[in-house]
């Protein structure tokens, strides 16, 4: 069930962060794995897309909670 939300505006700015989480991570991803030339040759490339992964996974899944609980 849906709770409404007295104050809408704290739940917009907590969406837009988390939008704004997912989109730095996959634009960050897309360039690793669409422009690999752009990307500076290091170590810690695969630790790096995974730490981006879980990040992309974790701002997704916040927004998806606050979809499902408020209104």
């Amino acid at each position: 069930m849906k709770r409404k939300v007295k104050n809408k505006e704290f739940l917009d700015a907590l969406k837009s962060h988390y939008e704004a989480e997912r989109d730095k991570n996959l634009a960050t991803l897309k360039l690793y794995l669409d422009e690999p030339l752009a990307v500076a040759d290091h170590e810690g490339v695969i630790d790096s897309m995974g730490k981006l992964t879980q990040q992309l996974a974790e701002a997704e899944e916040a927004l998806k909670t606050l979809e499902t609980h408020f209104e």
